[in-house]
């Protein structure tokens, strides 16, 4: 039950882009650094429960920058997928031609066929390049999903495009990006008042990542006790509150165990896929915190709060 919220309405940052992963925490991740591919020098943390060793969020030394949330599907079940969506993070951030527009790797995103067998997934991506260095702007990033309300599949005719402007907040998270969650709702007011407030009283980098943070850790989740909640109505009071504890998973009553509960070690990745093993005891709840700020000088620095407990500077770097 990720949420991602960006903005451009601090006129000292082109953007500000805040992301909370929420998973079983038992998942085996590694943490954010730096990894080479042919095309790319990539940071990201890496999902190492899937054989494509994909990412949730990841930006290049070149400015590519792509986040994901999943598509909440009616079943853990329907939610299982031949590939892995952290997989169209990498494939953005190491398409061939480095240089390529976003418009033209989504284009090739359908028209590749990639996309087939990919589980229900949003995606936020682009370049981080100035568009008007004046105002401070940078060019648009594009919001895709292969769930639409219409089912198309024309993958660059469904983008929307976003944070091209100043003054702008969205927020997404495991629905449509046209059909957002109570949480997305809340999540955008409560950061422009944040940035708002921020801008209003002086406040410097560090006490505004305090701030920012402070959105990220809202909690609103209801107190349910296991002997009461359903599956059901725990997974739905997790489209309210941005930061989601780690509480115990209820188990629904199906026979197949999801793929993200267990490292894959099986050659035969469909037969990995649907295993029989169950999970006695599931903590689920806010995994990893980022932060990403854009400076108008082009200077881009990552904050994470993996232990939630100290942030640190992940890495800085110039992109004009």
């Amino acid at each position: 039950m990720c949420i991602l919220l960006v903005t451009t309405a601090h006129p000292e940052y082109s953007l500000i882009l805040l992301s909370n992963r929420d998973e079983f925490l038992h998942r085996p991740t590694a943490r954010a650094a730096f990894w080479e591919e042919p095309n790319s020098h990539i940071l990201s943390g890496r999902d190492l429960a899937r054989p494509e060793r994909g990412t949730w969020l990841g930006i290049t030394r070149t400015g590519r920058l792509a986040v994901l949330t999943n598509y909440r599907e009616p079943t853990s079940l329907a939610a299982l997928a031949e590939k892995s969506r952290g997989a169209m993070v990498t494939s953005f951030l190491t398409s061939t031609t480095t240089d390529s527009s976003t418009s033209e790797w989504l284009h090739s995103l359908h028209a590749t066929g990639d996309l087939h067998g990919v589980g229900g997934f949003s995606l936020l991506c682009g370049i981080l390049r100035p568009k008007d260095i004046a105002l401070g702007t940078l060019q648009p990033l594009a919001v895709i999903s292969n769930r639409t309300p219409a089912g198309d599949d024309g993958v660059e005719n469904g983008a929307t495009w976003i944070a091209g402007e100043k003054g702008e907040t969205w927020g997404l998270s495991n629905s449509l990006f046209g059909d957002p969650w109570p949480k997305v709702k809340r999540g955008e007011g409560i950061l422009a008042e944040v940035v708002d407030t921020a801008v209003k009283e002086g406040k410097n980098e560090e006490e505004l990542l305090e701030s920012l943070f402070g959105v990220l850790s809202f909690d609103t989740l209801p107190k349910l006790s296991r002997d009461s909640a359903s599956y059901h109505t725990q997974m739905e009071s997790l489209k309210h509150s941005i930061y989601i504890p780690a509480f115990s998973a209820c188990h629904e009553k199906v026979d197949a165990h999801p793929a993200d509960m267990t490292p894959i070690t099986d050659e035969d990745l469909a037969k990995a896929n649907i295993q029989t093993q169950w999970w006695r005891d599931r903590k689920y709840g806010t995994q990893t915190q980022t932060i990403i700020l854009v400076g108008q000088d082009g200077r881009v620095n990552i904050f994470s709060d993996l232990e939630f407990s100290a942030v640190s500077t992940i890495n800085n770097c110039n992109l004009m």
